[in-house]
């Protein structure tokens, strides 16, 4: 099969799941509860969700500034304004094919400040790298503030999973790790006895470019910067669920804990389908019906949050496209008039 098609076959999938979860939450609804369901979206508090949708695009731009420090060791320090572009761009293309915004923030922006994209890719795995030790801090936070409704919750899920399974839950785990571990020495076998063949010569080199990223991490000139804005984020996404949760009465007086809660559950949510569409609000419900939230309710705080931000990645990254063709315009004109 073609590499592209298979590609698109495998963007399409997960697109088509996300549309599949929003009509399967919709349909599921009788005629009362979807009147209820519009309802609450109609008597939201949307006033409350512009410091939602501000603090949202301070996170963007934290995540920018936080991204050009790890490039610095390597001698390079884009613009900000082209480095916020790229990773609204990014965003963008996240949320119709998962993954692909990544190589598509690092071409844009290694093409334009003429830095090498293998570096560039480096310094977004030790972005996720970071970003995974603080959603595990999150996770461990939020065991320890809500641990009997975490066990409440896990214990259904388990019990759910043994029911609708002849394979038991920890077997399949068992399996994927040894699967894992198995992949790993191949690939180092594989390495070992054909780093001459061309294809593997071209994935070394790529593999150096990222080893020199990760480099960067022990070389960083503003190491309490970065570490600021790595807290700075986490905390933005975690505001914008606390005070999201004031636009509506039926979860106006949840707190902290609830929005820790919903940000554990949320982050898994984005990552199973593009931009989380469907997947986001399933998940905000399971959360909230342990405080005491009707589904429906849960359901519509979900898709007005989902919607909200989603809403800023749309602007922002449509924006920044435009962006991006004015300068490539100007960059060729300018180009052209030099040339002899």
């Amino acid at each position: 099969m073609n590499k592209t098609v298979k590609t698109l076959l495998q963007y399409g999938f997960f697109l088509g799941l996300g549309i599949f979860l929003t009509y399967w939450q919709y349909n599921k609804m009788d005629m009362a509860q979807r009147q209820f369901f519009v309802q609450s979206i109609r008597e939201a508090n949307y006033y409350l969700l512009i410091p939602v949708l501000i603090m949202s695009i301070c996170s963007h731009v934290s995540r920018s500034i936080r991204w050009r420090f790890l490039m610095e060791p390597m001698g390079y320090k884009p613009p900000l304004n082209a480095t916020f572009a790229t990773v609204m761009i990014g965003y963008l293309v996240n949320s119709l094919a998962p993954r692909a915004g990544e190589v598509i923030k690092c071409t844009l922006l290694g093409k334009r400040e003429k830095i090498p994209v293998e570096k560039l890719i480096g310094t977004i795995l030790i972005e996720r790298a970071i970003d995974l030790l603080c959603y595990l801090i999150v996770i461990i936070i939020t065991i320890i503030l809500q641990y009997k409704k975490i066990k409440e919750l896990l214990f259904s899920i388990y019990s759910r999973s043994v029911q609708n399974s002849s394979i038991h839950p920890l077997f399949k785990i068992a399996i994927f790790i040894i699967g894992i571990i198995a992949l790993v020495f191949f690939f180092k076998w594989l390495f070992k006895k054909y780093r001459h063949i061309r294809i593997l010569e071209k994935l070394d080199h790529i593999i150096q470019g990222v080893k020199a990223g990760f480099r960067s991490i022990k070389q960083l000139k503003q190491k309490k910067l970065f570490w600021l804005h790595t807290l700075i984020i986490w905390t933005l996404y975690l505001l914008q669920i606390y005070i999201g949760f004031k636009a509506m009465a039926y979860t106006s007086s949840l707190g902290i804990d609830a929005a820790i809660s919903v940000l554990t559950l949320g982050t898994l949510a984005m990552i199973v389908t593009p931009g989380g569409i469907g997947s986001f609000p399933i998940a905000v419900a399971q959360v909230l019906v342990l405080y005491s939230v009707s589904e429906i309710a849960a359901e519509s705080f979900g898709w007005i949050m989902w919607g909200a931000t989603t809403a800023i990645v749309v602007v922002a990254g449509i924006l920044s496209f435009i962006w991006y063709e004015i300068f490539n315009k100007k960059r060729n004109a300018k180009q052209s008039v030099q040339q002899p």
